[in-house]
């Protein structure tokens, strides 16, 4: 399995409710890790933009065919 295909399996869940509201409250501090880095924010956003997107632009994506901002522009589907 190669790095992307890892990035994509091993993302983390956005952490929001289905009502949009955040699951933690209080301090980050309590949360059980970190304060999130804004860089790595923006990276996780995303790949879990890229899994929502068709397999074949994840496809395309684990290849090395798309880079990773064109392919989290595709990930928004369409109902």
């Amino acid at each position: 399995m190669g790095k992307r295909a890892v990035e994509l399996a091993t993302v983390a869940p956005d952490g929001r409710m289905t009502n949009g509201a955040n699951q933690h409250t209080g301090p980050a501090e309590d949360w059980g890790h970190d304060v999130p880095n804004p860089a790595g924010t923006k990276k996780a956003k995303r790949l879990r933009a890229i899994l929502r997107a068709p397999e074949i632009v994840q496809s395309l994506y684990r290849d090395g065919l798309l880079n990773q901002t064109t392919a989290a522009k595709m990930g928004h589907r369409t109902i």
